[in-house]
């Protein structure tokens, strides 16, 4: 019976146009779906199910590539570890260890051949908040370094992510061992939900056109009227600047919010321009919220001050400053950010820094001023033609650098309100290793999200 069911179902994919692959990903599902077309069929994997006894989880993104994950309580192995359940979890059991020091034995089924994935690490920690950074070291067998975990980021599930590898598969099964280090300890266990294994997708083109064109439609164009989107209130600001400013046109005040310029409120100096949308932009310079003992004060030809910070003999830096929600745009979301250059000797901020942020919202956040070395890529085939090295894509949270020649790494988000005024104490505090000697910081830049 079970041969003639097979069968049936195999004439009725050919009779309906149902994908083969899509069909036999579908016989394993727990429950058994019911389906009578390859529209019905597509609608219960993009919600994702279960299969193989419920070992895996399939789901069918909107370009039918198949994301998998495989069981943390089927494939990982180690000491002080154990399997039980967690309510959010896709599966019945669920790996948790109170060490980092584990192996992972996993097999996938149903990749897409000649489609690039990353291999993803997902789990829960104590610490639930945005951008955190939990550090693990790991290798595949063939490899002879560890490489260390990228950023995490928060899925839409409430699970951590991290980027393990990257790779293109060439066929559907790939066999994978891994060996996660034991080097970060914890006094409670961390839950491991699986590997994921996610499509890298990619716009094409034609969307990647319209939304430039999108876009090209909110900047002014001084040919026609947009110039009257300028608001009375940038001709008094731009009053405020320290040296004396002319214009003649709206073009031409346009351009010098554009540009920005030094700006002196009440005793205080801030870098002020506005965004393409007229949105208020702020940059807040090291002179204003660090206290000045603690740091070499110095001139830089492409600093937008008199002059920067550049950092002592220390392990850890406090950043405090207040300023009045008046100087941005009213209910617009802003990142806050800070610029900074790495000194000479980078190698001595390469370890992981804390920060705590005790002002209008209080969290703790872990990143590196050092931009983290690209997701290792897996290269199966000697020729290269499916294991190309991808670049790594843009991970809310990392350093990276500016087209003025400077670093920036966003701290956290603020959403402005008039009535408010804006206050923010950034605690850095990096290991006993750790040594900001020598990192220069410019200032902290406020704008749109």
């Amino acid at each position: 019976m079970d041969q003639i069911v097979d069968e049936l179902e195999f004439a009725l994919a050919l009779q309906t146009n149902i994908n083969l692959d899509l069909l036999k990903i579908s016989k394993l599902a727990v429950p058994r779906l019911s389906y009578r077309s390859e529209k019905e069929l597509i609608s219960h994997l993009s919600k994702g199910i279960l299969v193989d006894d419920g070992k895996r989880w399939a789901l069918v993104n909107k370009n039918k590539e198949v994301l998998e994950m495989i069981s943390a309580a089927q494939c990982f192995h180690g000491h002080r570890s154990s399997c039980g359940t967690h309510k959010d979890s896709r599966f019945s059991n669920i790996f948790s260890s109170f060490s980092s020091s584990f192996k992972v034995n996993v097999k996938t089924q149903f990749l897409v051949p000649h489609i690039k994935y990353t291999m993803n690490l997902v789990f829960k920690h104590d610490i639930n908040k945005y951008w955190i950074y939990v550090p693990f070291k790991y290798k595949s067998e063939e490899e002879t370094r560890y490489s260390n975990s990228q950023i995490v980021k928060v899925r839409e599930d409430g699970w951590l992510m991290t980027e393990l590898y990257q790779f293109t598969s060439y066929q559907k099964e790939h066999d994978f061992k891994i060996e996660f280090l034991n080097f970060a300890t914890t006094t409670r266990s961390r839950d491991f939900e699986g590997i994921e294994f996610r499509p890298i997708e990619h716009e094409n083109d034609e969307n990647l056109e319209d939304k430039n064109k999108a876009g090209m439609q909110q900047i002014p164009i001084f040919d026609m009227d947009c110039g009257q989107n300028l608001s009375p209130e940038y001709v008094d600001i731009i009053k405020l600047s320290k040296d004396n400013i002319e214009w003649t046109t709206k073009k031409e005040l346009y351009l010098l919010l554009r540009k920005g310029f030094l700006m002196d409120k009440a005793g205080e100096k801030y870098w002020f321009s506005i965004c393409k949308n007229m949105k208020k932009r702020l940059m807040i310079p090291a002179y204003e919220m660090l206290i000045k003992k603690d740091w070499i004060w110095k001139s830089l030809p492409e600093s937008r001050f008199e002059v920067v910070a550049e950092s002592l003999n220390v392990n850890n830096l406090k950043l405090l400053f207040r300023i009045k929600s008046e100087m941005f745009s009213n209910g617009t979301s802003y990142s806050c950010s800070l610029i900074y250059k790495l000194p000479e000797n980078s190698s001595l901020l390469e370890d992981l820094i804390t920060m705590q942020n005790i002002g209008s919202s209080n969290f703790i956040k872990s990143f590196y001023l050092v931009p983290l070395p690209p997701t290792p890529v897996i290269q199966f085939m000697a020729d290269h033609n499916y294991d190309n090295p991808s670049h790594t894509h843009k991970i809310k949270g990392h350093p990276k650098a500016r087209k003025d020649g400077w670093m920036e790494i966003q701290l956290c988000e603020v959403l402005t309100d008039a009535t408010n005024t804006i206050r923010m104490l950034f605690l850095f505090q990096g290991s006993d290793t750790l040594n900001f000697a020598g990192l220069v910081i410019q200032g902290i830049e406020f704008r749109e999200l």
